[in-house]
């Protein structure tokens, strides 16, 4: 009778185990899968605004953040490394910017519609460009000979990673989906530099999954 009893409540604790075990599953299931579609959501969002931003001009989107950022165009000048000079000449219309610096304000501008003012604020506060927007006159971020188009120079690195990052297709590749995935939004992540792989750990994962960072790991000599 003792032994009867005893495998029934065996068999009741496993049988409990199994449905917690279950529910747990197909709960973790859903949480991740919520977590992966927020995630193609934000992808989809970059993608289309990066791309949308190769037809527009450096006085729309510095005027744009200056919007997001409640009419401080000084942080709009931090985050987007130029001078105050620089930023009155090209939303005046009174120049245009060398490609390299048409490049970092369409990325600053991708990052400050997907993040809003708050990243704009903790960006300009870690920014080391500060007293040299006021007072530096060398406008090295202008285009200087007129007859050369800035989308007319040669593409830099960056352009290059990002075009790459965020293709001009109608649907995004989930190959590059992927890829962005890995490297933005896993808590490790592989990546191979210079022939060597790292494994990077992202700090910032438990406290916002939606912050995009780059953290340099382990690296791994082979």
């Amino acid at each position: 009778m003792a032994r009867t009893k005893r495998k029934i409540l065996i068999s009741l604790a496993i049988s409990v185990v199994a449905i917690i075990a279950t529910i747990t599953c197909c709960t973790m299931n859903k949480y991740f899968s919520l977590i992966q579609q927020a995630h193609r959501y934000e992808y989809e969002e970059r993608q289309s605004i990066w791309n949308i931003s190769r037809k527009l001009s450096a006085k729309k989107m510095l005027s744009d953040m200056t919007i997001l950022s409640k009419g401080d165009s000084v942080l709009v000048c931090k985050i987007n490394r130029i001078t105050l000079q620089e930023y009155h000449d090209f939303v005046n219309d009174k120049a245009v910017p060398r490609r390299t610096t048409w490049i970092r304000i369409r990325e600053a501008y991708m990052e400050s519609l997907i993040n809003g003012e708050s990243w704009i604020v903790k960006r300009a506060a870690s920014s080391t460009f500060t007293s040299y927007i006021f007072w530096s006159k060398t406008k090295w971020n202008e285009q200087k000979d007129s007859t050369i188009h800035y989308q007319e120079e040669k593409k830099s690195f960056r352009e290059i990673e990002l075009d790459k990052e965020y293709p001009n297709f109608s649907k995004p590749n989930e190959k590059e989906f992927k890829k962005w995935e890995n490297t933005y939004k896993s808590l490790f992540s592989f990546t191979k530099d210079s022939g060597k792989w790292i494994l990077s750990y992202n700090k910032e994962y438990f406290k916002n999954p939606y912050v995009t960072t780059r953290q340099r790991g382990i690296v791994f000599p082979f």
